[in-house]
């Protein structure tokens, strides 16, 4: 949440049209309001688009009848009250379509030089 304030705040959201595009594990894990944030843009700022890709989003339980490739972004509020895209991406090729999808460009690069970590 706070890392996506900081980029729209760099974007000067409230005078300047923009879009923010948020990669993430699902979690919020620094305390924040995600949805609330969503709310406070809708209102103050109508110009800022919000796209959030949940990539390897995992739920903080298995369940048989719910595979985790079915697991939502806390944060997808952000996407749906700013009039943003919401994706999925499970491996870094889906990751690398989602942010084609979400910046409108292509996304260069190779695999050997995008690192994952834990």
């Amino acid at each position: 949440t706070d890392g996506v304030r900081l980029a729209a705040e760099t974007l000067d959201y409230l005078h300047t049209p923009g879009a923010v595009v948020l990669v993430t594990d699902g979690k919020e894990t620094c305390g924040g309001t995600p949805c609330q944030l969503a709310a406070e843009f809708a209102r103050e700022a109508p110009g800022l688009t919000v796209h959030v890709i949940g990539f390897k989003v995992r739920s903080d339980h298995w369940d048989w009848n719910t595979p985790d490739t079915e697991t939502e972004s806390v944060a997808r509020c952000l996407a749906d009250d700013t009039g943003g895209q919401y994706l999925n991406a499970e491996t870094v090729d889906d990751l690398i379509g989602a942010l084609r999808v979400t910046l409108g460009c292509n996304v260069f690069g190779s695999l050997e030089n995008i690192t994952a970590t834990e």
